[in-house]
């Protein structure tokens, strides 16, 4: 559980070390497709880069019997734990797994309903391959996969 707290922490300063990054460097350039896969490509990297371990020197090796003696010492000490206890590590996971499954719920449900929208408008196509769609009802204008949405009114 504390492993997972740990990743987690590790990615946000990646991602915060990589968004300085881009807006120092290319926050003002024009290449918005190249800008889009940058930003995709640095929250992958951000997400696989804590999993990565760097070793800069080996620790020294320890002799035998000690390590034997250690590893007994931690089984014993391991079977005694109790059966079940609930830790403030758990219940903090807990409701942070329960914020994202609402909050990809809700994603989905917000584009089902696009998607939704879309299909149920009137669509027409423009000279330069441009999809227009009119949908009847109250919605502000707005662009979406390759579809520009506007309302009749």
């Amino acid at each position: 559980m504390g492993l997972f707290f740990i990743y987690s922490l590790k990615v946000a300063l990646c991602l915060i070390a990589f968004y300085l990054v881009y807006k120092l460097l290319l926050s003002r350039e024009t290449f918005f497709g190249f800008n889009r896969a940058v930003l995709l490509g640095m929250a992958a990297v951000s997400l696989l880069l804590p999993l990565v371990h760097f070793t800069v020197e080996d620790a020294p090796a320890a002799a035998g019997g000690f390590v034997v003696v250690e590893d007994i010492v931690m089984q014993a000490v391991a079977e005694d734990a109790p059966a079940f206890t609930v830790t403030v590590a758990q219940v903090c996971f807990l409701i942070y797994v329960a914020g994202v499954a609402f909050f990809l719920c809700r994603e989905l449900w917000s584009l089902f309903s696009l998607r939704r929208m879309i299909r149920g408008g009137r669509h027409v196509s423009t000279d330069g391959g441009v999809k227009v769609v009119v949908v009847s009802g109250d919605v502000s204008p707005f662009s979406w996969m390759g579809n520009i949405v506007i309302s009749e009114k």
